[in-house]
This record gives structure tokens, C-alpha cells and sequence, in this order.
């Protein structure tokens, strides 16, 4: 099995007619086609230069060659589309839209977080498939955070976990979650801040609780990291 690839880049785009974003790698004389998710292809490196590829070998019977090669740029988003080929009706065309719409941490974070909205911002992904992929594979990216999350600590994973966290609702956590880590905030400065911000949401009902919108999580959130500093 073709498990990563090394060698000269000869070409990456997208098709204008597919849409399929896909690359030319040359090795050893022999030069390897590979479709992968499109956002990859601004961390490639230019033409002509030497790239490295981590790769799965799909085999595809409705293909005239029978096969298909997809590369990834890091073995945790190799990893995650496996997983997500292993949810009910996800095939390789929908894994690849899933990780061009979200980055790895996104997708595992939104499915941990039992939040299927946030992967109907992927092609061809509509709430009722979302919820599949949420129902097939949250135990299992919750067993496999640290793994797929190299930057997530052993403290972070726990308290994004937590029946606490899930105090507040769901879409609201993941949401404030990805503005706070795009301000710099590590994973773990994240889960602890959203943890105690969780604890003064009200509990007296489902409705108090769904008042309580993401800008105010995260203005709160902000101001409780604000005074940690």
C-alpha cells in the first residue's frame, strides 16, 4: 500500500469542470496522480520543487482504472479521512469536501462536540448526512483527540468533554471555540476558559441555556483569559 510519496512537484490545480483539486508528483522517473482536499494546495510547495505526500490507495470500481490515489499534507488528515469513509453513506468524493470546508481540528472538534451544522459547511453535506457522520464517529474522534490533535493536551481534551462544557449549547462552544483559537488562544487556554464560562450559564432550562448566544460566550470567555493573564 502507498502510504506517502516524495518527489518533484509537477503540477497542482483544480479542474475547472470537476471541480477536483489534484497534484502531479514525479519520484523515481514515475510520476504519481493524487486527488486531495483543495485548501492543501496552498501549503504545497511551488512547482518543481521537492514535495512530500501522505497517501491512501482507494480502490473505485465505478473508476475505468479501478483506483484512486488521495494525498494529504499531514498523516492526522490521512487518518481522519479514513475514519470519515468509515461513516455511514461517506465516500471519498464527500471526505475530501468535508476536509477542504474544515481543518482537521475543526471537523474532530464539531464532531466531539455533537455539532452537525458546522460540517454542512462542506459540499454536498446536508444536516441529515451531517448528523450520520456525528452519530457513526464521535466515540471514536473522542478516543483518538489527542491523536488526530497533536496541540491538544491530555487538560484541554478533558474538559472539551466534560458534561460541563456541554452546558452550554453545543453550536455556541464550537463556535466561540474556533474565533478564541484564531486569536492565538492554545487549545488548552480554550477548553479551560469555555469550561468556566459554562458554569455561569444558567440551569434552570433548555431555553436559558440557548440564550445564551456565542458573542456573549465569547466576550465572556475574553474577559476571563483577560484576567488569567
Amino acid at each position: 500500500m502507498i502510504k506517502t510519496l516524495r518527489g518533484t512537484l509537477m503540477y497542482k490545480g483544480v479542474d475547472p469542470v470537476s471541480g477536483e483539486a489534484s497534484v502531479l508528483l514525479e519520484t523515481g522517473g514515475v510520476g504519481f496522480g493524487c486527488q486531495l482536499p483543495a485548501r492543501a494546495l496552498a501549503y504545497l510547495n511551488e512547482l518543481g520543487a521537492e514535495q512530500i505526500l501522505y497517501t491512501q490507495l482507494i480502490f473505485k470500481p465505478d473508476r475505468p482504472d479501478g483506483m484512486m490515489l488521495v494525498g494529504f499534507t499531514s498523516s492526522a488528515e490521512r487518518e481522519l479521512f479514513m475514519l470519515l469513509m468509515g461513516a455511514s453513506g461517506v465516500g471519498p468524493k464527500s471526505a475530501l469536501a468535508l476536509l477542504n470546508a474544515l481543518t482537521v481540528s475543526q471537523l474532530v472538534e464539531a464532531v466531539v462536540a455533537d455539532a452537525p451544522k458546522v460540517l454542512t459547511a462542506a459540499k454536498g453535506v446536508g444536516l441529515k448526512a451531517a448528523q450520520k457522520i456525528v452519530l457513526d464517529l464521535r466515540e471514536k474522534l473522542k478516543a483518538r483527540q489527542t491523536l488526530l490533535m497533536p496541540g491538544l493536551t491530555a487538560e484541554a481534551s478533558d474538559a472539551l468533554n466534560q458534561s460541563a462544557l456541554a452546558g452550554l449549547p453545543s453550536a455556541v462552544a464550537t463556535e466561540a471555540s474556533s474565533v478564541l483559537e484564531a486569536l492565538g488562544y492554545s487549545a488548552s487556554e480554550v477548553a479551560q476558559a469555555l469550561r468556566a464560562v459554562s458554569q455561569a450559564v444558567p440551569v434552570s432550562g433548555a431555553d436559558d441555556r440557548e440564550a445564551f448566544s456565542a458573542e456573549a460566550v465569547l466576550r465572556e470567555s475574553l474577559r476571563w483569559l483577560a484576567r488569567q493573564a
